[in-house]
């Protein structure tokens, strides 16, 4: 049987075997995986993620939709296997100077959702001061949706301070630490430590008399 001869699958085959990136033994390299994504992305209608890429007006440049090669020149090779393709402004589409290969991490502090705020002398936007401060993203979020103070949206929980680093005769541990090193109960310590009472001192057995 004869197959109908395809001009668009013929030119395609002929970009993946000049660059190597897709063949059928290997599969796809990540950074082509990266450029076919981002066009469906950007052009596709049906991809489930349109509406908040092509659906808004994130665009792929002309270049870089009609050649690989001109896209994989600009970003190159991905740093290690956990960076994928972020924009640098999000409000801007994938377009030579706006794209960077970033971790999630990264990719987390540059969200269309994050904004910077500024306070006690540090600008960081939200994801950050949560790792600052050691609480967790979502509960940050959660005070930030409550529209309580930024005092208090952006204190440590209650519970944190219990594992604070307590420093006593020069050295510095949690109070856990402290109670495993000494014998005394963590309850004592936590007492002591709130209380500014001598951390240390010996616990006094209460007698019980006949």
């Amino acid at each position: 049987m004869v197959g109908t001869y395809n001009q668009g699958v013929a030119d395609s085959n002929r970009r993946r075997a000049k660059h190597g990136q897709a063949t059928r033994d290997r599969g796809m390299t990540k950074e082509y995986q990266a450029w076919v994504g981002i066009k469906q992305r950007c052009t596709n209608p049906n991809y489930a993620a349109w509406h908040r890429y092509g659906g808004r007006g994130i665009t792929m440049c002309a270049e870089w939709v009609d050649s690989f090669e001109a896209f994989y020149s600009h970003i190159g090779d991905a740093p290690t296997a956990k960076h994928t393709v972020d924009r640098i402004d999000n409000n801007r589409g994938y377009e030579p100077g706006n794209v960077r290969w970033a971790t999630r991490k990264e990719q987390s502090n540059n969200i269309s959702s994050n904004t910077w705020v500024e306070h006690g002398g540090k600008r960081m936007t939200w994801a950050q001061w949560a790792e600052h401060l050691g609480v967790p993203y979502n509960l940050l979020l959660t005070r930030v949706k409550k529209r309580l103070p930024l005092e208090k949206i952006l204190q440590p929980r209650q519970n944190d301070e219990r594992n604070a680093l307590v420093e006593i005769n020069g050295r510095a541990m949690s109070l856990r630490d402290w109670s495993k090193e000494t014998g005394i109960r963590y309850q004592t310590l936590y007492a002591r430590w709130r209380l500014g009472q001598e951390m240390l001192a010996p616990v006094k057995k209460q007698v019980i008399r006949s």
